[in-house]
């Protein structure tokens, strides 16, 4: 083949991808963009959605008796309640609540640690406290939420928190059906856990909203912490039996590369390796390279993903992946929130 043919061949292709992606569902075209924490927001245009994220709001934290509620982790809210973490979340609420009367929309996103012990009453605070939201909301189950306790000497046989979220937010989630098309949900689906022997309900789901997916991940253990502690650890647990989190997450990013849409991945650990006398607090080396891997083979698909964890606000990449830490609600005098618009247009 001549230098001419190959170039003329060459134009060809490059002109055949350019239609091709014309022909690309519109879905492709949806873009986040970020706009800051607790920033000032631009004013709404049409189809314009306010994505506010918040995280580790640690409800039961902050009193000086550490049991919430009534007396014991399956217990009610007659007891003793308050303490900073329900203190800022009134703040948050009362945030957000604010910048829906200016006509917004928005879809509120807690990542995480939405209690400090994982007690009944500490979810019902929660949920008590977040029906004063006049918009969507979606929770995420955090590590702090995994096994309920009150002490060491007081805590959950299992790591029941899975159920606690399904028993406290189930019908959240048949409202959010309503608003948005899910593609994938696992809560309700018992996962045999081989390293806790347990059987698990993974916090994994995943909708659309303008054509955007957005891919929810539950990267929390479901064995005991192995120190003299109660509840779980901080570490990730990738989950990689047949019905585990990384297979859900491939599976997600397939259809979603399939189908032309950008993704947005939300988990409460951050894709991070952070490790202190031989203790890990996210990702392992190993685990971090399964995942920059996979989403390796998806180059272009996942744009963003938001996470907390760490307490901490940061933004940096993994795999050409957007991250965004957001810090912990409890630490920010009338809340923490980091703030994204999602449009066509934008």
């Amino acid at each position: 083949m001549t230098l001419g043919l190959k170039k003329i061949y060459g134009f060809i292709f490059l002109l055949a991808q350019g239609l091709f992606s014309l022909y690309l569902p519109l879905a492709a075209q949806a873009r986040l963009k970020h706009l800051g924490l607790n920033t000032r927001l631009p004013e709404p245009r049409d189809g314009d959605w306010f994505l506010a994220h918040a995280t580790d709001l640690h409800v039961g934290q902050g009193l000086k008796h550490r049991d919430y509620g009534m007396p014991g982790f399956l217990d009610s809210l007659e007891g003793l309640t308050g303490g900073v973490g329900t203190q800022r979340l009134n703040e948050l609420i009362e945030k957000l609540n604010a910048v829906v009367r200016e006509g917004r929309k928005v879809l509120v996103i807690l990542s995480g640690d939405l209690t400090d012990s994982g007690e009944l009453s500490e979810f019902m605070e929660v949920r008590r406290k977040l029906n004063g939201l006049s918009v969507p909301w979606v929770p995420l189950m955090g590590n702090h939420d995994t096994w309920p306790y009150t002490s060491c000497e007081d805590e959950a046989p299992a790591a029941l928190g899975d159920i606690l979220m399904t028993k406290v937010f189930g019908d959240v989630f048949d409202t959010l059906k309503q608003y948005f098309q899910f593609q994938g949900d696992q809560r309700l689906k018992p996962c045999p856990d081989p390293l806790s022997g347990q059987v698990a309900y993974l916090q994994n789901f995943s909708f659309s909203l303008q054509g955007r997916r957005f891919i929810f991940l539950d990267f929390n253990p479901r064995y005991h912490v192995r120190l003299n502690e109660p509840g779980i650890g901080p570490e990730v647990c990738l989950h990689a039996q047949d019905c585990g989190t990384i297979g859900f997450l491939e599976k997600q990013l397939q259809e979603a590369r399939k189908a032309g849409a950008k993704v947005t991945l939300i988990s409460h650990h951050p894709p991070q390796v952070f490790k202190i006398f031989g203790k890990h607090y996210a990702f392992s080396r190993f685990q971090k390279k399964i995942l920059k891997s996979l989403l390796k083979r998806y180059p272009g698909v996942a744009d963003s993903w938001l996470c907390g964890h760490f307490h901490r606000s940061f933004r940096y990449k993994v795999a050409g992946v957007r991250v965004f830490e957001t810090g912990a609600n409890i630490g920010r005098n009338g809340g923490l929130v980091r703030w994204f618009i999602l449009n066509n247009n934008n």
